[in-house]
């Protein structure tokens, strides 16, 4: 191959790479400044710093300009033994590092208000869902998202952390976000519940009105009845 040839065939691998870049230019650029920007700034940034992004190996929910998911679009479906009835009372003692199966911290006055004195009637085997949010958002736009059905019961949350006590790795992540489950508490009303997992692996539990206008964070994981 002449030197003429050799400088025109690196000429045209050249312009097929700027053309390959070119896409991915215009297509990160789109998602940028698209619905979803800031989502993607974060998670490019961790990309650019060398860090793990999109946790959990989860990628962004498909969806349309006008009406983006709060989701990504990875559901887990996690089944559920039949159960007997609980009352709360009975399952939340003062003294937490006394408790038989699980070491809970109560911190929140409301959960204790809202949820101490009811009772729950037995369960048959289910499944519940587990999805992880893709972006900040507040109650009320992840329960219209979810529909009917984003209700479940303290329960399910118990058998929940059943399964990992003391904090070990499972289904509730375990670590300074968010596990959130919209709960009606004893008088009926729907109420948003949440735990994490204390430095001592001590599990915490909260409540708060679904109208709070604090927004849970990306990569909080919401728990439902059914998928969407």
């Amino acid at each position: 191959m002449s030197a003429r040839e050799k400088g025109a065939h690196m000429k045209e691998a050249l312009r097929r790479r700027l053309q390959e870049y070119g896409a991915l230019r215009y297509d990160l650029e789109s998602k940028l400044l698209g619905p979803d920007g800031d989502s993607w700034k974060q998670e490019l940034e961790k990309f650019l710093r060398g860090e793990l992004c999109w946790p959990h190996g989860l990628t962004p929910h498909p969806c349309s300009r006008n009406k983006p998911s709060l989701f990504y679009k990875d559901v887990v479906m996690i089944s559920v033994p039949a159960t007997d009835g609980l009352v709360v009372r009975d399952r939340f003692p003062a003294d937490v590092h006394d408790h038989k199966y699980r070491r809970i911290e109560l911190v929140s006055n409301q959960f204790a208000d809202w949820f101490m004195d009811k009772v729950e009637e037995p369960k048959p085997e289910r499944q519940i869902y587990l999805r992880v949010l893709f972006r900040r958002a507040v109650d009320a736009p992840i329960i219209k998202e979810l529909g009917e059905k984003a209700e479940l019961t303290l329960t399910d949350v118990l058998y929940l952390i059943d399964a990992q006590k003391d904090g070990r790795d499972g289904m509730l992540q375990n670590n300074e976000y968010a596990n959130v489950f919209y709960i009606r508490d004893v008088t009926g009303i729907l109420r948003s519940v949440f735990i994490h997992c204390a430095g001592e692996k001590h599990w915490r539990m909260g409540a708060r009105p679904i109208d709070d206008p604090w927004p849970w964070c990306q990569t909080d994981r919401v728990f439902s009845s059914r998928p969407s």
